[in-house]
């Protein structure tokens, strides 16, 4: 169906929505523009606040297992630390038996004839120090007996003072006793320093 108006064009109805001025059309794009920048920023940001609290989450999850995994590392390592001292102090043991076998039999072999001992002791003595500084505790050899005679005696502190065992060599004391009534005989005591580790021994061979 055809419809004609019969108006006149001044009193026509003017079709059409609202206009806004051409002087606020940019102000007007610019601004929406800026919303919707905004607003895309805006719900970016919260995805990637819950991407991060997810993260944050499995983080804390893991955290919570290393930090159990981590109880058990130091747990093992303290075992493992109390099991090497035990290996050190029975190797220290070892050592001093095997150094003390090789001190005596090195003490047997440098004994002259008329010397007898009747004791061979460990023990300890501080060694001298320069001036300030503290002096330190080192291992000693003590070593008691009797000579008939004082070249006896001599011969033994020169043999001594070569010995790989035994350094600072000297007599603490050397004095004439009689020896069950029969005859006047020197006592002695002499005293030298042991090495204090392993790395002080001197090398064997065989």
């Amino acid at each position: 169906m055809i419809e004609i108006n019969l108006l006149p064009e001044s009193m026509r109805k003017k079709r059409g929505g609202l206009k806004l001025p051409r002087e606020l059309v940019l102000p007007v794009g610019f601004l929406g523009a800026i919303i919707l920048i905004v607003l895309a920023v805006t719900i970016m940001q919260k995805m990637t606040l819950r991407s991060l609290e997810k993260r944050m989450e499995v983080v804390r999850a893991e955290s919570l297992q290393y930090s159990k995994e981590l109880e058990e590392i130091r747990g093992y390592e303290s075992l493992k630390g109390q099991l090497q001292r035990r290996v050190e102090i029975a190797a220290t043991l070892d050592w001093r038996r095997k150094l003390w076998v090789q001190i005596l039999e090195d003490l047997n072999l440098r004994l002259p004839n008329y010397v007898w001992l009747t004791l061979v002791d460990a023990g300890q003595a501080k060694r001298r120090a320069p001036q300030g500084e503290a002096g330190t505790v080192s291992p000693t050899a003590v070593i008691r007996g009797y000579a008939f005679t004082l070249s006896g005696l001599a011969t033994f502190l020169e043999r001594l003072k070569s010995s790989p065992f035994l350094k600072e060599v000297e007599f603490s004391y050397f004095k004439i006793e009689e020896l069950e009534g029969r005859r006047d005989v020197y006592s002695f005591e002499l005293k030298g320093s042991l090495p204090s580790t392993a790395g002080e021994m001197p090398p064997t061979h065989g």
